[in-house]
């Protein structure tokens, strides 16, 4: 364990000011809610240098969470790596791709013209994101966010072990000038490797029991004390102006909305705070009102439902 690690969210110092042209997920890092058990995971998972598994319904929060560590820890948005995971993801690209085609076909077309053909491999390698936090980690501390692991090949996380626990790589198609392959690390800089990692996942797909045993895990809740947590929290920040009366009643008619059984799409956090501030903008809704409507009846039912299929389920659904 790193005993430096341990309480460093907790003691950083202020973070600086956002750059002006940072991605909209950090310009909205300060306005993250961290609870004491989600800060308690993260600061486990820097001092026994594992993953964070972060799960939990979509949109609640999971993404946000690794911006707002990497925020809260004094690091730059060029600090940060996010990696989006798609179901064709693997491991090897990942770390990097060799174009073995191009390869090819420039040493026949050197061979035909008879010239000498550049065996500089590095001129055929493509880095990829793990490739670059690596490298960025031996100069200075560093975050990295794979997200939504979960839609990614059941092999891809398994194909990864090695990589998290040793933070290192090997490249055979760069080897070094003695024949050996070229490893490519990430010890070093002030943090001696990545200073955290962290892994969503939305539950889609089960994960290998491997992996789930090198990771430290955290479970993000999404009830109505969790959301009128969120909601006081933004507006003590001067974020979103809305009545304080109508947002018990608020939340509780949205948690009734997002269990709706059968929904193709339930709406999340963001769709949530949307609704807020339409509903504060146009005004005029009395709070005892809208804990008698419906979920069909809720004003801009729009900016919560977006599936044609779920407005015509909730449409059905009697009062609650």
């Amino acid at each position: 364990m790193n005993p430096r690690s341990f309480h460093r969210l907790e003691q950083a110092p202020p973070p600086p000011a956002i750059p002006s042209n940072a991605p909209p997920k950090w310009k909205e890092s300060p306005l993250y809610r961290a609870d004491r058990e989600l800060v308690m995971s993260l600061q486990i998972a820097m001092a026994m240098r594992q993953p964070l598994l972060l799960t939990g319904d979509p949109g609640c929060g999971k993404t946000g969470a690794a911006y707002w560590a990497a925020w809260r820890l004094g690091l730059s948005p060029q600090d940060f790596f996010h990696v989006q995971t798609r179901s064709d993801a693997s491991a090897a690209r990942l770390k990097y791709e060799f174009d073995a085609v191009r390869y090819f076909r420039e040493s026949q077309a050197s061979a035909l013209r008879n010239i000498p053909f550049d065996e500089d491999r590095e001129r055929f390698l493509q880095r990829g994101p793990l490739w670059l936090a690596f490298c960025a980690a031996q100069k200075r501390s560093t975050v990295l966010l794979l997200d939504e692991i979960d839609k990614a090949p059941r092999d891809f996380p398994n194909d990864l072990l090695h990589e998290f626990e040793l933070l290192e790589f090997e490249v055979p198609e760069w080897p070094e000038p003695d024949g050996r392959p070229r490893r490519i690390s990430g010890r070093g800089g002030p943090d001696d490797g990545l200073t955290l990692m962290v892994l969503t996942s939305n539950g889609e797909r089960q994960l290998p029991d491997a992996f789930l045993r090198r990771c430290v895990h955290h479970h993000l809740r999404f009830d109505a004390v969790w959301l009128a947590e969120i909601v006081r929290h933004r507006m003590a920040l001067g974020d979103l102006r809305i009545d304080p009366g109508l947002v018990d009643h608020a939340v509780k008619r949205f948690v009734v909305l997002q269990n709706t059984p059968g929904l193709r799409h339930r709406p999340g956090l963001s769709e949530f705070l949307v609704w807020l501030r339409t509903v504060a903008l146009v005004g005029g809704i009395d709070p005892q009102r809208l804990s008698s409507l419906r979920p069909a009846e809720l004003p801009y039912l729009g900016t919560l439902l977006k599936d044609p299929n779920d407005r015509d389920l909730v449409s059905r659904m009697g009062p609650a």
